[in-house]
């Protein structure tokens, strides 16, 4: 009887605490540093809908014109996404992380400075941009700090994100009324 030798019953009782044991653990700095590094990031993007109306009013623009603002925004910072995960795939560029967040930022932040339309599409489009940037390395370096929490893990991740969509506008609109009041 093969249930009955005792070494057999160790080594199988054994097995599950040493795989226990083996388990990454995750970074939990670097995981609260990529979700605020998200949190900004989607700040920027969230902002957008918030600086409309006045940039609207400051450029006398049409109602179409606005939802092109929009869609320059939206469609720069997804389409072009699969190219940086393209290249985030073929070598590690972590440096892209704090590039893109100035990168973003100063699109935004230069929007309200634009001399005209063109200028403003143009920053919207350097902001999503750093946008696209962002998230494949973003989303990568989490999952590899992550260790054997990657759901718990990239949902502290995730929610860094979703908490600067949300902010985006409030926020932006306390700046840009202090600013101008």
């Amino acid at each position: 009887m093969a249930d009955s030798n005792p070494a057999a019953y160790e080594a199988t009782a054994v097995a599950p605490f040493a795989v226990a044991v083996q388990r990454a653990r995750p970074h939990t700095k670097l995981i609260g540093l990529l979700a605020l590094g998200h949190f900004v990031i989607d700040v920027t993007q969230g902002s957008l809908p918030a600086v409309l109306p006045f940039i609207k009013q400051m450029h006398a623009l049409s109602y179409a014109q606005v939802a092109m603002i929009v869609l320059a925004g939206n469609l720069t910072s997804s389409i072009i996404q699969p190219v940086f995960g393209y290249l985030s795939d073929q070598i590690a560029r972590r440096w892209i992380l704090p590039v893109s967040v100035f990168v973003a930022g100063a699109g935004i932040g230069l929007v309200g400075l634009a001399p005209g339309y063109g200028g403003v599409v143009a920053l919207v489009v350097v902001m999503g941009l750093g946008v696209a940037a962002w998230h494949p390395e973003g989303y990568k370096t989490a999952t590899v700090v992550a260790g054997d929490r990657k759901a718990t893990a990239l949902s502290w991740f995730s929610l860094g994100g979703n908490v600067g969509i949300a902010v985006g506008p409030p926020l932006m609109i306390f700046l840009v009324v202090r600013g101008t009041g």
